[in-house]
């Protein structure tokens, strides 16, 4: 086998790192000011520069005592973390997860949630808005689904979930 040269190696880095996701920043829900999403004082922002997630960021939504994230456009972030407590109005808005959704309580409501990627976790959450869910793993461990709800796994890693989840309108699983 002929050995690879420098220039060959670092080409293959070079694409390596281009190709791979950038996350912009990583965006945690205060609220400090007001329950507008777009406001960037109601957010704790790390390594990024733009007011509130998109596309390429993570966000984190924790326990909330008195300002809830309220959208009032259609909204992309890459990865989001919902965490018990935790609560978050769409009003009339699609809300689009474009790679990793992980849902360890809280609730969501109104509008419609799209999730898109690797890995979809429903801990105990309870949603009101409707579900859009296709990924390579979803996990459905418990909560409550009143809006119509559509999952499909994109892979061959068979899902799982510890059950328990209460589903109050139309639910469509594909595999």
């Amino acid at each position: 086998m002929k050995p690879l040269s420098l220039a060959s190696i670092i080409n293959l880095c070079l694409l390596s790192v281009l190709s791979a996701p950038l996350h912009a920043g990583q965006f945690t829900w205060t609220g400090s000011v007001d329950t507008v999403f777009t406001n960037k004082f109601n957010w704790s922002i790390v390594n990024s520069s733009a007011d509130y997630p998109s596309s390429n960021d993570s966000m984190y939504v924790g326990t909330i005592t008195s300002n809830r994230p309220v959208l009032s456009q259609n909204q992309d972030v890459y990865y989001l973390r919902m965490m018990s407590g935790s609560l978050f109005d769409l009003k009339s808005y699609t809300f689009t997860v474009q790679n990793e959704a992980i849902f360890d309580g809280g609730t969501m409501s109104n509008g419609d949630l799209v999730v898109r990627g690797t890995i979809a976790k429903f801990n105990g959450s309870s949603f009101t808005s409707d579900l859009d869910t296709e990924a390579g793993i979803i996990e459905l461990s418990g909560g409550t689904f009143d809006g119509a709800c559509r999952f499909k796994v994109n892979g061959s890693t068979v899902s799982t979930g510890l059950g328990g989840c209460v589903f109050n309108d139309e639910v469509t699983l594909i595999q």
